[in-house]
């Protein structure tokens, strides 16, 4: 190897092998290094568009049971992230001088991988889903929603804190007319939770509860959520007496395994 010289001075072949050998191995394990942070990067976006997917079927799958006993499970694949059960703010559902009360329970996937800001995959673009709290006939969307949102990592929420409200007719009760109107809310409940990388979300209606309330022909059902609060005005006929709402609780069971 021919020597090479500085300042008139010669380097050692052994210096200049150990030199290009040192380059040669940091080279290397920087390319290893970069290599191996965009795998785990392209893992993590993997599993974050996988968990969107199990978590829009997951409220899907909710939304479709309505019947105690039902019961229903989606796969959710998972190395990087993981499912939380959390307890939120509570509901309160106002029927004219009536109120009850539920708690909130969000569904949450949370990943490490770099992700956008706020955004809706399963509701309406460009609504919070804390304000968006009645669907009904005048104002449609689907009760569980599926958003995206970012404090501490990318957290994949399905958030069924909102009720339905649909009048059903009128009936006539011993010569007395009645508005009809159904009111349905979903309640979330925490079963066992266990699992990793690969496992079922098990959801189950454990009951449905249906309280009945007589009210006044112009009655307002409210709807709060924390800070928000949403009213929707019962529909009124100058030949009817009163109201009559049924508020059916279904109480979802969610389970992992």
């Amino acid at each position: 190897m021919a020597r090479l010289v500085k300042d008139g001075r010669g380097i050692s072949d052994a210096i200049v092998t150990t030199i290009l050998f040192a380059t040669f191995i940091t080279i290397c394990v920087s390319a290893l290094f970069y290599a191996q942070l965009n795998l785990t990067i392209q893992s993590e976006q993997v599993d974050l568009e996988n968990a969107k997917r199990s978590m829009i079927s997951l409220a899907d799958t909710i939304s479709s049971l309505g019947k105690k006993g039902q019961a229903a499970y989606v796969k959710l694949s998972s190395k990087t992230g993981g499912l939380w059960v959390t307890r939120e703010s509570r509901i309160r559902i106002r029927i004219g001088g009536e109120t009850y009360e539920y708690d909130l329970t969000l569904l949450k996937f949370r990943s490490n991988a770099p992700s956008g800001g706020f955004q809706v995959f399963k509701g309406l673009q460009n609504y919070n889903p804390a304000d968006f709290l009645i669907v009904s006939p005048d104002s449609p969307g689907p009760l569980g929603w599926v958003y995206l949102n970012r404090s501490y990592g990318a957290w994949i929420i399905v958030d069924f804190g909102r009720v339905r409200i649909v009048p059903t007719g009128r009936i006539s009760v011993q010569g007395s007319n009645y508005t009809v109107v159904d009111v349905t809310y979903f309640n979330i409940v925490p079963g066992s939770l266990s699992g990793t990388d690969v496992f079922n979300v098990c959801v189950k209606v454990r009951d449905v509860k249906v309280e009945t309330v007589y009210t006044a022909p112009s009655a307002r059902i409210t709807v709060e959520r924390g800070v928000y609060s949403k009213s929707y005005d019962i529909p009124y006929e100058n030949d009817v007496q009163g109201a009559i709402v049924f508020l059916n609780i279904v109480e979802v069971e969610v389970s992992t395994g």
